[in-house]
């Protein structure tokens, strides 16, 4: 009597990814021509197994999520056909020798195409030897197909839309807030990373800037370090009282004024702190702690104060004739801040960092840090209120800065649209490698590629021939 062929549901999701069974053209249940551009990125939380894939179908092309079962009677086993969070899925894959399900619908009532795998193709899934670095732009990328100058050229012009999307954004926001408070508000959202995002805006408008300069002015005697710490650490609900034996006698010395001043300013301005656990620390690394990254917020404020946030920064964009390059160097100096007194051994208020571990936290604001505020925060704002102003010659500077910032630290998309785009190119000619080409591949992809407007891409630079 033959065994029976045991297939985990993992086994599948394996040769889903690896298999080269899947560069063929194939054919689904219905008899649609198929043909695998993406395979998708893994999803390793609830919802479809593959993210993101994309397919062609009868000569069309669709980008949505994949879902892989032994058995397709699982799709409705499993309540799919009534969870919204698989309506993006354009393709069911399933063991060509487990109970066939005809027909496939999702919870808006969409039919999903279904694709049978061989159960004696999967046998030989051993013998096949995985794919190595599949590029969804060589499979069908039209732009990665024009000419070198088409190629560079639309992806500059991305890039410019992408600065003028963000002034844009900007924009919306001048009508209700200072300028000052604009640029203070996107700092504060830039300092928290993806994770602590909110809480940092949150606390940007518990203690809005025109009211810690206010407080600075009022307080004049006192060091504006500690007022302005005082303010957002407090608010921030991470500002606790320190008992004696609860921690060192640095930490001590660091909270105790502070607290009392708090206790002050809390009553007179009557602020609401924040939660304390509104904070993410989990997983972050101590360089990153919301404690360091207030911190630098701090410093950065004492060096605005004075002459304000945008007078200061304007300045920087229209000091005599100044070059791109001695803007970038000026910018810079402002935005990266070395850590000073407490923060030179703490990265919270909980315990003395280790010297290992000193060793690796180094700045409060590095210049990786640094030079994504100045791309993503400052020149969207100074070319907005270039804008506003009509001064032809400052929203010149933004260009010329613009143009002339290098790149940023890379990151998964970034990399890929290299790989897109200028895949074995680097050969022959030299890629880009400047801040705004950078963020011409990362808009292409937000905006072209993962809706497959390829067409649309294609016309960003009309006047360069293919």
């Amino acid at each position: 009597m033959a065994k029976k062929l045991q297939i985990s549901e993992k086994r599948l999701h394996a040769f889903w990814q690896k298999s080269r069974y899947f560069t063929r053209l194939l054919l689904t249940s219905s008899k649609h021509q198929i043909e695998i551009i993406h395979r998708g990125k893994y999803n390793r939380d609830a919802g479809p197994d593959f993210i993101g894939a994309v397919v062609k179908i009868d000569n069309k092309l669709y980008r949505g999520d994949v879902e892989i079962h032994v058995n397709a009677r699982d799709w409705f086993a499993h309540g799919h056909h009534t969870d919204p969070a698989y309506n993006q899925v354009i393709l069911h894959v399933a063991l060509e020798l487990g109970a066939k399900q005809n027909e496939l619908t999702c919870e808006n009532g969409r039919e999903i195409l279904q694709l049978f795998v061989p159960a004696d193709e999967l046998a030989l899934a051993k013998s096949s030897a995985p794919i190595q670095n599949e590029s969804l732009a060589l499979a069908f990328c039209p732009l990665a197909k024009r000419k070198w100058a088409k190629r560079t050229r639309t992806v500059y012009a991305a890039g410019r839309m992408r600065l003028n999307e963000k002034t844009a954004r900007m924009r919306e926001l001048i009508d209700t807030i200072s300028w000052d408070q604009l640029l203070y508000r996107g700092l504060c959202e830039a300092l928290g990373y993806s994770k602590n995002q909110k809480p940092f805006l949150q606390l940007a408008e518990l203690v809005p800037i025109d009211l810690i300069f206010n407080e600075l002015h009022h307080r004049r005697i006192e060091s504006p370090r500690v007022v302005i710490s005082a303010l957002l650490f407090g608010a921030a609900g991470l500002l606790k009282p320190a008992e004696d034996g609860e921690c060192d006698a640095e930490i001590r010395a660091y909270l105790a004024p502070r607290h009392i001043l708090w206790q002050h300013l809390q009553h007179t301005l009557q602020i609401q702190p924040m939660p304390e656990a509104a904070w993410q620390f989990f997983r972050l690394r101590p360089q990153n702690f919301p404690t360091r990254r207030i911190a630098a917020l701090v410093e950065l404020i004492q060096k605005f104060y004075g002459n304000g946030m945008l007078e200061m920064l304007v300045g920087l964009f229209s000091a005599g004739s100044a070059k791109a390059g001695e803007t970038i160097k000026a910018l810079r100096h402002v935005f990266t801040v070395a850590p000073s007194g407490f923060w030179l051994h703490y990265y919270d208020f909980r315990s003395r960092l280790t010297p290992h571990t000193f060793q690796q936290t180094g700045a409060l604001l590095g210049d990786k840090t640094a030079d994504a505020m100045i791309v993503n925060v400052v020149l969207p704002i100074i070319q907005l209120f270039a804008k506003e102003t009509a001064s032809a010659s400052l929203s010149n500077s933004v260009a010329e800065v613009y143009s002339a910032f290098p790149k940023l630290q890379s990151n998964q998309i970034t990399r890929k649209m290299q790989q897109q785009l200028f895949a074995g190119a680097a050969e022959v000619y030299t890629v880009p490698g400047g801040s705004e080409f950078q963020q011409g591949l990362i808009h292409l992809h937000k905006n072209y590629c993962a809706s497959l407007k390829c067409e649309a891409c294609l016309n960003l630079a009309k006047d360069c021939p293919s």
